[in-house]
């Protein structure tokens, strides 16, 4: 298909065609055979085959320039190629190299002018159209508009050759397109239109809307006129259109994503690309319009296909976690919130950091107009009209069939939306009653086991307090009957000691008696003064005694008086115990059910603990499993680059070892010719009949050095396509530091790129500037923001934009 729409204007088709139909080697058929079996993609293989036949010419060209018009071609053809497969990221550095091959082969033969070549022009044209896509679809929509605005003078000049003639259907489907979104997004809503109307009529008339291979294209410019159409107001257009989209990516798909496991990973991106940009439009304005059923139908639809594809894909998660939460805040503006809440379980399940790049994932920001604009069609020259009557009824016949198809859509499906939703409202309610009882069962549950458990414990803290107690009063009786033991062994010494000194006193009185008589007899013997005198003193003795006896007697009463008083002080001291004691126990009770309430909440506080540490640690393997899936994608890629330059080398290698021989060959002839004047005669002869032969052989000794320049060129595109690629990832996943660091490699490959070339590398320069200094000064960055800004304020005057 790819040859029948580019063959008017391919001057070496026939040779391209060759090229890529050529068998592959040996080596390849051995690793297809390796290969597990999977379902057939033909526009996997095509690309296949036609990135072959670019690599082949680029090795062709080192040594034959005159094939550099194929090589041209064949850059034009795998770009278109993989533009219809929505491959932006992989087609923008062969779109890049085909604008800038086919600008050298516009000029190539002298000035633009009305001898220029048809098919160097149709070239050249499709070339820029084909990078404004890529802009386009990289959210440049005015400046794709611009690129394709800058073909309006080099169409004039060119006004005298039949080039809209030679350009393919697509070409100009896309031209118009990137203008309707460049309008659009500058707010030029009649002018949208007015595009929008001329891209859908081309591909009405051109019959690409029953192309298969041209099924993407017919989704975006369905979509572009719907938007358009809405933007205007004018809803019925619009979701007929929107509508005739989703059908044309129903047919592509083909049921296919109900089995993603079965379709290969590039198979499977490329059928998931278009899908949540369109069902989510889909969906959005169905509700706007009130057809409830229908929009919370397309989407549920639009869930379950991206669900299946979530697994393979990072940024389809991302679409999912963003498709879950506006179902849910779908079902709650309808006031069914068990449906939601069911919606709130799927999307808590989905990785937090998945969940914060889909709040910042953008959806359709075109508002949808009050008053419809009034527009007038574009003129032949803007429209590139090559139409005839035939084909506008054509295109008219086509148009309202859409607009039957969308009508006879609706109404089949209104009624099946609606008994579907009512069913799941229905199950939704069920399954919320019966998730209700289960909680309500399960928090009863919990209280009474709560309950038991703090009876349990209280009987517990009873018991121990009661076993304490009686602890408390058998140690209480133990000191009690130590001290009264000890007491009563005092005692018993004391009156023994008493006994004692009274025994030894009693000995001593009856010493000093005795000694006395005999004194006293002695003394009545001799002298009877002093018989009186004795008498005197021993009266005087007996009434001491008398006395110390009744001090004694004294002194017994006043201890025993203390020893009952003490005893009364000690039965008081044991009641204050007792009582003491029993406030202690009453305390320590409530100590304890206060330790059992704060163990509790401990508990429940150690729980939270753990489950925050148990989520944090997943978020964390789930960041590391993502760290290292990108560190094996960017080992793949830098294992795929080293292979190519390997393969480049070796061709290089070939073909100097080719240019070696036919040195060889030449000079051997040149010494056949120094032998035999008449022969170098005619070989000067046949020089000067084919002076290409005689420049091809002067340069071969620059071509090894020629074709080395042109491998370091490709090392570089190959590396800045890999910079941009991991720049456009980042951005998608919300990555702002890898983004940033992304976003400073593709400025430092674009610099040296725009010195050389300015005319195309500096409007990408310009735009990476403007963003690195927006993420540096959203970072915070406000010094590190200002140099970009200025260098971009700079390069934007060299270029005339301001």
């Amino acid at each position: 298909m790819a040859e029948a729409v580019i063959s008017p204007w391919l001057g070496t088709s026939g040779r391209i065609d060759s090229a890529v139909g050529t068998e592959g080697t040996m080596a390849q058929q051995q690793k297809r055979q390796n290969r597990p079996k999977q379902s057939q993609d033909p526009y996997a293989q095509r690309g296949k085959q036609l990135v072959s036949a670019v690599q082949r010419l680029r090795g062709w060209v080192g040594s034959d320039p005159t094939r550099t018009p194929e090589l041209a071609d064949a850059l034009v053809a795998v770009t278109r190629h993989r533009l219809l497969g929505h491959a932006y990221t992989v087609a923008a550095p062969e779109a890049q190299e085909a604008v800038k091959l086919a600008a050298q082969l516009l000029t190539a033969n002298g000035p633009i002018g009305p001898y220029t070549s048809v098919n160097d022009a149709a070239r050249y044209v499709t070339a820029v159209v084909h990078l404004a896509v890529i802009q386009a679809a990289a959210g440049m929509a005015e400046a794709a508009a611009e690129s394709i605005g800058s073909l309006t003078e080099l169409r004039e000049q060119l006004s005298d050759l039949p080039l809209t003639e030679e350009l393919p259907a697509e070409t100009v489907s896309w031209a118009l397109w990137c203008q309707a979104r460049g309008a659009l997004t500058a707010g030029d809503v009649a002018r949208a239109n007015r595009y929008a109307d001329a891209a859908v009529a081309r591909l009405n008339e051109s019959g690409l809307r029953a192309d298969s291979e041209c099924a993407y294209l017919t989704i975006d410019v369905d979509r572009a006129y719907s938007d358009a159409r809405w933007a205007a107001g004018l809803v019925e257009d619009s979701l007929a259109h929107l509508q005739a989209a989703k059908g044309t990516f129903d047919d592509v798909a083909d049921g296919r994503l109900q089995q993603p496991g079965r379709l290969a990973p590039a198979l499977a991106q490329r059928l998931g690309e278009p899908l949540f940009g369109l069902c989510r439009d889909l969906a959005d304005r169905l509700l706007d319009t009130g057809e409830i059923d229908l929009g919370l139908a397309t989407r549920r639809q639009l869930v379950e296909n991206l669900r299946g594809l979530a697994s393979r894909d990072e940024t389809v998660r991302v679409q999912l976690a963003r498709s879950l939460a506006d179902l849910a805040q779908d079902l709650r503006a309808q006031g069914r919130t068990e449906e939601a809440e069911l919606v709130d379980e799927e999307l808590a399940d989905i990785p937090t950091s998945d969940r914060t790049a889909a709040a910042t994932l953008a959806g359709s920001v075109i508002a949808r107009g009050t008053q419809p604009p009034s527009w007038q069609p574009l003129d032949a020259f803007a429209g590139f009209a090559t139409t005839t009557t035939d084909r506008v009824e054509n295109a008219v016949a086509v148009e309202e069939e859409l607009r039957r198809d969308a009508a006879a859509w609706l109404a089949a499906e209104r009624t099946q939306a609606q008994q579907s939703e009512q069913d799941r409202s229905a199950q939704a309610r069920t399954e919320a009653e019966q998730r209700e009882a289960e909680r309500r069962e399960k928090a009863r549950v919990e209280a009474e086991q709560g309950e038991a458990d703090r009876r349990r414990q209280a009987r517990m803290a009873a018991e121990r307090a009661e076993t304490e107690r009686r602890e408390a009063e058998r140690l209480a009786a133990a000191a009690v009957a130590e001290r009264q033991e000890s007491k009563r062994r005092r005692e018993e010494r004391i009156e023994a000691h008493r006994l004692e000194q009274e025994r030894l006193e009693a000995e001593r009185i009856a010493a000093e008696r005795e000694e006395q008589e005999r004194r006293e007899a002695a003394r009545r013997a001799a002298d009877p003064a002093e018989l009186e005198r004795l008498e005197l003193e021993r009266l005087e003795a007996e009434l001491a005694e008398l006395e110390r006896a009744e001090a004694e007697r004294a002194e017994l009463e006043r201890a025993e008086a203390e020893q009952a008083e003490a005893r009364r002080v000690e039965s008081a001291q044991a009641e204050l115990k007792r009582t003491t004691e029993q406030q202690a126990a009453e305390e320590e009770t409530a100590r304890l059910e206060f330790e059992r309430l704060e163990e509790q909440r401990r508990a429940v506080e150690r729980a939270d603990s753990e489950r925050a540490k148990a989520e944090a640690w997943q978020a964390q393997r789930r960041e590391e499993e993502r760290l290292e899936a990108e560190r094996a994608e960017a080992a793949r890629l830098e294992a795929a680059r080293r292979e190519a330059q390997e393969v480049r080398r070796e061709a290089q290698r070939v073909e100097r070892e080719r240019l070696e021989a036919e040195r060889a060959g030449a000079k051997q002839a040149d010494a056949e010719r120094a032998g035999d004047a008449g022969r170098a005669d005619a070989a000067s002869a046949d020089a000067e009949a084919h002076p290409a032969s005689a420049q091809v052989a002067e340069s071969s000794p620059a071509e090894p050095e020629a074709a080395h320049r042109s491998a370091e060129v490709e090392e570089t595109e190959d590396e800045l396509s890999a910079a941009q690629r991991i720049w456009q990832d980042a951005r998608g996943r919300g990555d702002r530091k890898a983004a940033r660091a992304a976003n400073e490699r593709v400025v430092e490959l674009l610099r040296p790129r725009a010195e050389q070339d300015l005319a195309t590398h500096g409007p990408r320069l310009l735009h990476a500037l403007e963003e690195l200094s927006s993420a540096r000064l959203r970072g915070g960055d406000l010094w590190g923001s200002r140099a970009p800004a200025k260098e971009a304020k700079a390069l934007a005057k060299t270029l005339g934009r301001r």
